[in-house]
């Protein structure tokens, strides 16, 4: 009993491990089976991706190429394009040079021509000043001159003026005086008579011996004096003669001149 249970024990445990064995070679024929296919799969994709990265390094190796001519020709562009900014900042520093040297020069002659315009223009008013201070000078001292000469001239005249004045005055009070005798003398009125009137003669003066005994306008005497005392002047004593001669006008008569009564 105990050996037909191990036997059964035995066979069924062989059984299983066949089963297991042949499951096992079934995952093995299958594993197998999928790795050739895997196998040929990666070895067609090796092929393809080699075929690609050829490709690829080609291109890049083109690429590498036009960017190694891009960069040659950027950098001889940069070198051209930096000398052509050097040739250009010199050409134009020559030129600010120039152009400023110039200026300065130009400012340096007009500064100089300006001094010396300024420095004749000074003299030149100096000189006028000084030609103008003499002359008003010489004027001023001949016209002193004049003035004490016209003073000298004019001081015995006002004094003769007053003195004729005065005595003027005085025959006039005089005549004033004497008038009504006179009249009374000279011109003595009839009286009344009976008798016919007789026709009395009379010694009258002239028209023109009254015009000759006349004293002329006092205006006239002194325009007459001081006629016949310019002509001994100068020129330049002329406003002094004017002057002499309004001062003068203060002291003439303020009478009104005689005149004939008709």
């Amino acid at each position: 009993m105990a050996v037909h249970d191990l036997r059964e024990n035995a066979s069924s445990k062989t059984s299983e491990l066949q089963k297991e064995l042949s499951t096992m070679q079934e995952s093995t024929s299958v594993v197998k089976t999928e790795w050739n296919i895997h196998m040929e799969s990666t070895g067609s994709h090796y092929v393809e991706d080699t075929s690609a990265v050829e490709c690829g390094k080609k291109d890049m190796e083109d690429v590498l190429q036009n960017c190694l001519k891009q960069a040659k020709m950027s950098a001889q562009q940069w070198r051209n394009a930096q000398e052509s900014l050097l040739s250009l900042e010199k050409r134009n520093v020559d030129s600010v040079d120039s152009i400023v040297s110039g200026g300065m020069e130009a400012n340096r002659i007009f500064r100089d021509q300006f001094s010396s315009a300024v420095s004749t223009a000074l003299e030149d008013v100096d000189t006028a000043n000084n030609s103008c201070l003499t002359s008003i000078d010489h004027s001023l001292q001949l016209d002193r001159d004049a003035c004490g000469n016209l003073n000298s001239m004019i001081s015995p005249c006002c004094d003769d003026l007053r003195g004729l004045k005065s005595g003027h005055y005085d025959k006039i009070v005089e005549i004033t005086e004497n008038a009504s005798q006179c009249l009374e003398d000279e011109y003595m009125v009839d009286k009344p008579s009976c008798s016919t009137p007789r026709k009395r003669s009379f010694n009258l003066p002239s028209v023109s011996s009254i015009d000759e005994l006349r004293t002329p306008p006092f205006d006239e005497l002194l325009k007459l004096f001081w006629e016949a005392k310019s002509a001994k002047l100068a020129n330049g004593d002329v406003k002094h003669m004017l002057a002499a001669y309004e001062a003068a006008q203060a002291l003439k008569d303020s009478r009104v001149p005689l005149t004939a009564i008709n």
